[in-house]
């Protein structure tokens, strides 16, 4: 008995030895557990005051070191394509659908099927999600992956399901949220593990956008779309507001979207609690960080931790960092010295004590606002440290997004721990935009001419994503790259505004259509001496911007014609016929744009008849009497003839 006990006590031992053996694993980012914000939108409000908001994603997944994440509420909606048709499963494609052209916008490739299908794909907004939700720096965080498009609604498969593609954003299969035990559902990897789950709540945004809707307690939830195709041609895959699995005809416009995308997790300096996580000041002993900050699902109650990101950006630098007194230890003064720090309004030197790439402890320890703190030491105390935990010293700068958003730092020196592989982002970061100015204006343009506009921006990197828009698209429309086309005379305002940021400002265009020639208005070609008329001469064609600034009159016989401007209507002559014969009125004419136009008519002048001799005599005398006379007796002249009644044999 006694040798069994010795036995079970060298086993344990052993087993001890091992576990001590085991290195302690850091913990990720980001888990299926946490929801985290990313990039911002239009959610609460109304229509005439939607605020732009820092979005909400529920992680899904970390896998490969990409986390796959998706929105947590609905944020928009549209048809998944607005042509229809029943006989070709072209339209019911994520590959050809118009959401994924405004979900990914400059990311867009051209329809890969567009030789079979010939389909238009056209993005019904005058911006892209894409361009719209992330700047630059939050942008190139996300990873351009494959997507596979082969499954379809129930996993029917009496047509083909489309190509796979490669997208920054897109949306989730049938098979990604589907619960069921079949080989090709991932749902409950996903975290979808009833039709609860797969409810989603509305912003106020996408409500305004007509989203089909039920309430629940004081929570509207929607349809979403799914990039699967359904199970008849021209359908698309969706959930329904109460979380079932349907199908709707593609042209069908009540349905929300939930964009989903995978993030690199390699740019994340680590993560911190969405609220509370970091002092606003200078400190001197890092703060801690408490996750506290719990969203709960309704209604499966399921909870998840928010959380908020620092990406690496090579926008702010630091070449090098030491510590200088001695080993890190918990609740003692660390000394560092550190040179090449990036320096500017709002810039900070800045510490944190991450366990994998969590953040425990985190605060800015020295203001680099001055231009001579790039180089220096700086004295910080980490209240709690543990061997194995990393430390890192980094530049943070001035475009950090508060918090509930994204923060961006340079990539950090490691003082101590096992470090990681963080990657910068490219291309950096852009600054907040102040202004944008748009340029050349005013602008002139002749009809069926077209010119671009361009947009200077304040500061000049901070650059964003233009819409356009004109006021008047019958007289001059604008295109997505501010490109002018005239089409009749007339003025618009051409306004450009910041996809993100909406920032505006606008020029105005003067559309001229040129003249092609000079006509004169002659009401009648002939005239009896002593006899006027007006005339006038008028440029065509009838919606020429050009005007008649000068003009002559001349005749080309004075004797026959006069030509005389009327007052107050030098475009108008009065002609006046002097004498039988024929002679030409010339209007010599100067236009607004200096054009020089001669047009010519000839006018014919008949003499003013004689009057008739005046009648005389007695009452039946003169010429009618005679006439009459000799009408009488020529009649006597004539033989009588008489006829036979038709009766009478």
């Amino acid at each position: 008995m006694e040798k069994v006990k010795r036995t079970k006590r060298i086993l344990m031992l052993l087993c001890a030895a091992a576990l001590l053996m085991v290195p302690v694993l850091p913990a990720m980012a980001l888990t299926s557990a946490d929801v985290v914000y990313y990039g911002s939108y239009p959610q609460s409000g109304t229509s005439a005051d939607f605020k732009v908001e820092p979005v909400l994603w529920r992680v899904l997944d970390t896998d490969g070191g990409l986390a796959l994440l998706l929105s947590e509420r609905i944020l928009d909606a549209m048809s998944f394509n607005p042509d229809y048709s029943n006989t070709d499963p072209y339209y019911c494609w994520w590959s050809e659908s118009q959401i994924r052209k405004f979900l990914n916008g400059k990311e867009y490739v051209e329809s890969v099927s567009a030789d079979v299908t010939k389909i238009t794909v056209r993005n019904p907004k005058a911006y892209s999600f894409y361009g719209k939700a992330f700047s630059a720096g939050e942008g190139s965080g996300i990873i351009k992956a494959a997507v596979d498009n082969s499954v379809r609604y129930n996993y029917h498969k009496g047509f083909a399901a489309g190509p796979e593609t490669a997208d920054k954003i897109f949306l989730l299969s049938c098979a990604d949220v589907d619960e069921s035990n079949n080989v090709q559902a991932l749902g409950k990897k996903y975290g979808f593990v009833d039709i609860g789950s797969r409810e989603a709540e509305l912003t106020d945004y996408s409500v305004s956008r007509g989203v089909i809707n039920h309430t629940s307690g004081n929570k509207k939830y929607g349809i979403w779309w799914l990039r699967s195709p359904g199970n008849i041609v021209g359908s698309a895959s969706s959930v329904r507001s109460a979380g079932y699995l349907n199908a709707y005809y593609v042209d069908f416009g009540s349905a929300g979207l939930r964009p989903a995308f995978r993030l690199n997790l390699e740019n994340i300096i680590f993560t911190s609690p969405a609220a509370g996580g970091k002092d606003a000041g200078v400190v001197t002993a890092l703060q801690k960080q408490v996750y506290d900050g719990i969203y709960t699902h309704i209604p499966t109650s399921r909870d998840f931790t928010e959380h908020k990101l620092t990406l690496a950006t090579n926008t702010y630098k630091l070449v090098s960092a030491d510590v200088t007194s001695g080993k890190i230890t918990p609740a003692a003064s660390v000394d560092v010295a550190y040179s090449g720090a990036s320096t500017g309004a709002g810039y900070h030197l800045a510490a944190v004590v991450t366990s994998g790439d969590r953040a425990l402890y985190y605060g800015r320890i020295k203001s680099l606002e001055d231009g001579s703190k790039a180089n220096g030491t700086a004295t910080f105390v980490i209240p709690e440290y543990h061997d194995g935990e990393e430390v890192y010293l980094f530049v943070e700068g001035n475009n950090n997004n508060g918090d509930g958003k994204t923060d961006f730092a340079g990539v950090p020196v490691r003082l101590t721990g096992n470090g990681r592989d963080i990657k910068a982002l490219s291309p950096d970061v852009l600054l907040d935009l102040k202004s944008i100015s748009v340029a050349p204006s005013p602008v002139t343009l002749t009809a069926g001419k077209t010119a671009t506009l361009n947009v200077g921006y304040s500061p000049a990197d901070a650059k964003e994503d233009i819409g356009w828009i004109s006021s008047a698209p019958d007289i001059v429309s604008v295109d997505g790259a501010g490109k002018l086309t005239a089409h009749k005379a007339g003025t618009a305002t051409i306004t450009a505004t910041t996809v993100k940021s909406n920032i505006t400002d606008s020029c105005t265009v003067t559309v001229t259509q040129p003249s092609e020639g000079l006509n004169l208005n002659i009401p009648k070609a002939e005239l009896i001496e002593k006899d006027t008329m007006e005339i006038s001469a008028f440029l065509y064609p009838v919606d020429t911007s050009e005007t008649i600034s000068e003009i002559e009159w001349r005749v080309s016989d004075e004797k026959i014609l006069k030509a005389s401007a009327l007052a107050g209507e030098p475009a108008k002559a009065k002609i006046t016929a002097l004498a039988a014969g024929r002679a030409f009125v010339t209007a010599k004419v100067t236009t607004s744009a200096g054009t020089l136009y001669e047009k010519q008519s000839e006018i014919t002048v008949t003499a003013k008849p004689a009057p008739g001799p005046t009648p005389s005599g007695g009452s039946g005398g003169g010429c009618n009497a005679g006439l009459g006379i000799g009408i009488l007796a020529l009649l006597a002249l004539v033989p009588c003839t008489v006829r036979k009644n038709k009766n009478v044999k």
